[in-house]
């Protein structure tokens, strides 16, 4: 009786505690209004240190061919849907600007499922880049249905528009 009373227990508390990560909200730290009032940024996401299904970028492209191959598109998606989410606000990997929305990929789980951070870093002109604001662990779920990598463009897409969308409501906000 104690033994089922204790895995109940652990059972609501596990439950518990991952609908609290669920509803856990994106903070930013510091400013994006000299970048707001820029009109534009640089983005561009970074996998090279991210654990893909428990492995180093490296190792999970050993493990699944198709991944460098596919990479680029997998960027694409990521950095296509935050250009949708962020609105009039001019991004992409060749744009001309001072700053740059860096993002970086900490876990991708086999679902797809990512989490990362975003640096929002300046170029002041003196060689030591600055960073301006932070948001950290974001975390987006992925796909539902097909291949490890299929699952992997899905979660880069709904993270992609997730920190776009949060992106675009904030830049608002400053420019208000």
């Amino acid at each position: 009786m104690k033994r089922s009373l204790l895995i109940v227990l652990a059972l609501f508390l596990t439950t518990t505690g991952t609908i609290n990560a669920q509803k856990m909200k994106m903070e930013l730290t510091g400013s994006l209004k000299e970048m707001a009032q820029a009109g534009r940024a640089r983005i561009e996401v970074d996998y090279s240190e991210a654990m893909i299904h428990g492995m180093s970028e490296d190792e999970f492209g050993v493990y699944e061919p198709d991944y460098f191959v596919d990479k680029d598109v997998i960027e694409g998606k990521f950095l296509g849907m935050l250009a949708d989410g962020i609105g009039d606000f001019i991004v992409g990997t060749k744009v001309k600007s001072d700053y740059l929305i860096s993002v970086k990929v900490i876990q991708v789980n086999p679902k797809g499922n990512h989490v990362c951070d975003v640096f929002i870093i300046r170029d002041n002109g003196s060689g030591e880049p600055e960073t301006m604001a932070t948001i950290k662990t974001i975390k987006a779920d992925g796909g539902t249905f097909g291949t490890k990598l299929n699952l992997m463009k899905d979660g880069a897409e709904h993270t992609g528009y997730l920190i776009g969308k949060y992106l675009r409501a904030k830049i608002k906000k400053e420019l208000k």
